[in-house]
């Protein structure tokens, strides 16, 4: 199967996939809620032990290769204003998200 799939090295959600001799890709990736305001990121991958949360990300067009800028960052709560390369609307998220979502940082 993975040759017919031309040997994937990350599954849908972004996972990595071990190579047939059992090792995994490098991941650079940091957890969203390590990023500031002015930053610049690729998300490569979510946790996806909840279906509700990638729910929730799918339509908020959070899903792998999105790219994104920060703008806010709130101390006390954690949450961050962003915004997704190509659409208009910010998007506003708390930890319970931002900390299953890992980021390639520009």
């Amino acid at each position: 199967m993975a040759a017919r799939l031309g040997y994937p090295r990350y599954d849908p959600h972004g996972d990595p996939i071990p190579s047939r001799e059992l090792e995994m890709p490098p991941s650079p990736s940091v957890t969203l809620s390590e990023l500031r305001p002015g930053q610049t990121a690729t998300i490569l991958r979510a946790r996806d032990t909840d279906p509700e949360l990638l729910k929730y990300l799918r339509r908020h067009g959070l899903v792998p290769h999105a790219r994104i800028s920060i703008h806010t960052y709130t101390e006390y709560d954690e949450i961050l204003e962003l915004t997704i390369e190509g659409q208009d609307e910010p998007v506003i998220l708390g930890p319970k998200a931002s900390h299953q979502i890992f980021v390639e940082v520009d």
